[in-house]
């Protein structure tokens, strides 16, 4: 139930709908495409985060939409085996087939074998040290990334957005203690540091989201709220958006200074500006802090880019809103 007053609560309704409006206006047969990687968009991994966005929901029409991208991810699947990826020129990655599970479950769909796939691909990327990968080596070089394993060193390390995202899937943070180990990873200034993102809020975000309903590691999302709340200003809407959601998860009332700066973003169609920055590290780059320089104006590795569609920053604002409506 929400514990927001009636004045919150329509504050919140609005913008909610009109996003939700936005991404609906903006599906393909039941298919959502963002980013231009190498001249690419994605559909298979914008999709299942975009249809998890609209089920979070629970409003009719928005759950329909999910359902609809169900069945169509399910058929792009068919096309290359199981799991998710970017889309079907590249390989499946655990973070696309983790959001296809957490989709399935809200949908009722836990128990089709697509969802099963799903769930047994992101389990294979769960490394023994603990933490969960994005792609396996075997994967990228038979794809004809890099030669060697030392060459795709830095994608086959653990990650923690991977992590955070995949922890929220029972059979994955409970079972294989991927919780417990992001407790134990935890920075000392209390965030996650994000490897496919240029922010650390996402990590951070759906670190604390995952922590928070396996029930433990209270002090783990104390720290990880302070380090949110105590964010300086800043004109991305995705980043504050992953701090509302965030601290709401975490149950901290700072949500609510970040809420009006977030609602004052939205533009006329209903979307949020572009703003979840996604970066592409070389293959072997294990720590994208070394990096000095990155690239904010190609589309290759090396590079920085933002959802030129403003579909993944629109959907992770219903993200946020939908927790402060919902939780």
């Amino acid at each position: 139930m929400s514990n927001l007053h009636p004045g919150q609560t329509s504050q919140i309704a609005s913008p909610r709908q009109g996003a939700i409006e936005f991404l609906l206006s903006r599906a393909a047969a039941g298919v959502w495409r963002d980013y231009n990687m190498g001249g690419t968009e994605s559909d298979e991994w914008v999709t299942a985060y975009v249809a998890h966005a609209l089920a979070e929901t629970t409003l009719d029409e928005a759950r329909h939409a999910a359902s609809t991208a169900w069945d169509q991810l399910k058929q792009l699947a068919s096309t290359h085996g199981p799991g998710l990826g970017y889309n079907r020129l590249t390989p499946q990655d655990a973070d696309s087939s983790a959001w296809a599970v957490r989709l399935a479950r809200i949908i009722g769909k836990s128990y089709d074998d697509f969802a099963r796939g799903c769930l047994n691909y992101v389990r294979s990327h769960v490394l023994g040290a603990g933490g969960i990968a994005t792609y396996t080596a075997a994967s990228l070089l038979k794809a004809g990334v890099g030669d060697s394993e030392a060459a795709v060193a830095g994608w086959i390390a653990p990650h923690f957005c991977i992590s955070a995202t995949a922890a929220y899937i029972p059979e994955i943070g409970g079972s294989l203690k991927i919780c417990e180990y992001l407790a134990n990873k935890q920075d000392q200034d209390g965030r996650w540091r994000s490897y496919w993102w240029h922010d650390d809020e996402y990590a951070t975000a759906l670190a604390i989201e995952s922590l928070a309903r396996s029930g433990d590691y209270q002090e783990s999302m104390r720290k990880a709220a302070l380090w949110l709340s105590a964010r300086t200003a800043t004109s991305s809407a995705f980043v504050i958006a992953l701090c509302v959601l965030g601290l709401r998860k975490a149950g901290c009332s700072a949500w609510r200074e970040f809420l009006p700066e977030l609602l004052s973003l939205q533009s006329e169609d209903g979307s949020w500006p572009a703003s979840a920055r996604m970066r592409m590290p070389p293959p072997d780059l294990v720590d994208p802090r070394t990096r000095w320089r990155w690239d904010k104006h190609s589309n290759g590795i090396g590079c920085v880019m933002a959802d030129w569609n403003r579909i993944f920053t629109t959907a992770t604002v219903l993200r946020a809103l939908t927790a402060c409506h919902n939780d």
